[in-house]
């Protein structure tokens, strides 16, 4: 999806931490008013709801950004649940999390996560990496080619 004047996204993002749903959101708003952009998102504050959304909504422009750490099914289990839906195996899921562990980062690969990035340390990060993964052609991306950080540099 590249990012245009017209672009429209839906962002399902589970995460069961309140102020970084709140952060995420406020974010999202502040984008969409900056740059016009038309953004619906959607917060859950465990996977298995978001999970059981996107099953039923099934939306082209979906992306699901994904915490690791959640109770009951933590966001590997909502990765693993994606991947094995033939209905929405191929969405978007960008795993956002504050470890930057190697072994963390392999294991999302391995369940087949489209990007791995950690959370930003602060508010103009977070909406620069929000605009940056709307920018990807999510049809032809290979996360094995791509460097979030570099792209951030240049944007």
């Amino acid at each position: 999806m590249k990012i245009n004047k017209m672009t429209i996204a839906e962002i399902y993002y589970a995460d069961d931490d309140l102020d970084d749903l709140e952060i995420f959101e406020e974010a999202v708003k502040q984008l969409t008013s900056e740059e016009n952009l038309q953004i619906n998102l959607h917060t859950y504050m465990d996977g298995e709801r978001l999970l059981q959304s996107v099953r039923s909504h099934r939306n082209p422009g979906m992306l699901v950004f994904l915490d690791i750490n959640m109770p009951e099914k933590n966001g590997y289990d909502i990765l693993r649940e994606i991947r094995a839906d033939k209905h929405v195996c191929t969405l978007p899921v960008i795993m956002f999390s504050t470890s930057s562990n190697a072994q963390t980062i392999k294991t999302c690969y391995d369940y087949g996560a489209s990007l791995y990035t950690t959370k930003p340390g602060n508010f103009n990060e977070l909406k620069k990496v929000i605009r940056q993964i709307m920018q990807i052609d999510w049809k032809t991306f290979r996360h094995e080619n791509y460097d979030l950080f570099s792209a951030l540099r240049r944007a």
